[in-house]
């Protein structure tokens, strides 16, 4: 047993680690990672069928959530925040795309700081892995291609109904250069926002199946412009997002 807790105190677990270039040094390395929980707090609370609420803010709750998880020296990253509204995969989950969420994540931030914690931010945009129902607006994708299976249901119902919605009767639209532009922007923005209210860092959610995958994969990307084709062209959304990122 002796030599079991030895090893176990030596781990290089508990051992510092520097990230950010040097900038912050955790105490250890476990990392909470990501987990969408969809606690916020609508921000229309006079949310009707015809108008449904579509954007959510962080909240009390969600303070004691991850203040819950913050250990001295430890880094938490946040679920995911959609940098627009076009990008807000999922009902109750707070963007960082208005001032309101902007002052909720700040209340998150400082609770986590006052235990000594870090905590980045996650940017995650849906794309087509969408409904127009929960946007209100056009869902958008690298390619205007039809979900997979005519019978997969979106994993919630549209606001104010219990009806599972079909992926497939909504299918999405190319995206324009210019809105691929104004999407990276999008991103941009969010993160500035971000650093602005205290995080101690920004990372992208690149898998799972949403933009940034959609771009990267065959199945989902058939442009012929400088965004799709070859290896190197479906590549080309994401370096280009990480590089404007870096200069933010």
């Amino acid at each position: 047993m002796g030599d079991v807790l030895d090893a176990g105190a030596h781990s290089q677990l508990f051992q510092p680690l520097d990230i950010a270039n040097g900038k912050i040094q955790l105490k250890h390395r476990i990392i909470l990672a990501p987990l969408t929980r969809n606690r916020g707090t609508p921000l229309n609370a006079e949310s009707t069928p015809e108008n449904p609420n579509r954007v959510w803010v962080p909240n009390d709750l969600m303070v004691e959530y991850y203040t819950q998880r913050t250990t001295e020296g430890g880094l938490i990253i946040s679920e995911g925040l959609p940098p627009s509204l076009e990008g807000n995969g999922m009902p109750g989950v707070p963007g960082i795309f208005l001032p309101e969420q902007a002052e909720g994540w700040k209340m998150v931030v400082d609770a986590v700081h006052a235990k000594g914690g870090f905590i980045y931010a996650q940017l995650w945009h849906s794309g087509r892995a969408n409904i127009p129902q929960l946007t209100g607006t056009p869902i958008m994708a690298p390619s205007a291609i039809p979900w997979d299976d005519p019978n997969e249901t979106f994993s919630y119902p549209a606001p104010h109904s219990t009806t599972p919605v079909k992926l497939a009767e909504h299918p999405p639209i190319d995206l324009t250069v210019d809105h691929i532009k104004k999407t990276i922007r999008d991103y941009c923005n969010a993160a500035k926002t971000a650093m602005d209210v205290g995080f101690d860092g920004v990372e992208v959610h690149g898998g799972n199946g949403y933009l940034p995958e959609q771009f990267l994969s065959s199945n989902s990307n058939k442009r012929s412009d400088e965004y799709g084709g070859t290896v190197e062209k479906r590549c080309t959304f994401v370096l280009e997002l990480m590089d404007e990122l870096a200069k933010t």
